[in-house]
């Protein structure tokens, strides 16, 4: 019971999770889920994406802000 219990608190972690990172910008969105979910480097991102080193540090400093804030 108590296994399945820890398994209800994740899913609903990840739920949440999920709720959050919909509500940034699909660039924001596209960033998170390369650097967090493919583990790709940010340079990885700036050619994907097809921007600069800057503006892969910059989404990413602003999405964290903004799931940060949501958190609260």
């Amino acid at each position: 019971e108590e296994y399945s219990m820890e398994r209800m608190e994740e899913a609903n972690r990840t739920l949440t999770m999920t709720q959050y990172i919909s509500n940034l910008s699909p660039r924001q969105q596209q960033t998170i889920h390369l650097y967090y979910i493919e583990e790709r480097k940010y340079d990885d991102i700036c050619q994907i994406m097809g921007i600069n080193y800057q503006s892969v540090r910059n989404l990413m400093h602003r999405s964290m802000s903004r799931l940060r804030e949501m958190a609260k």
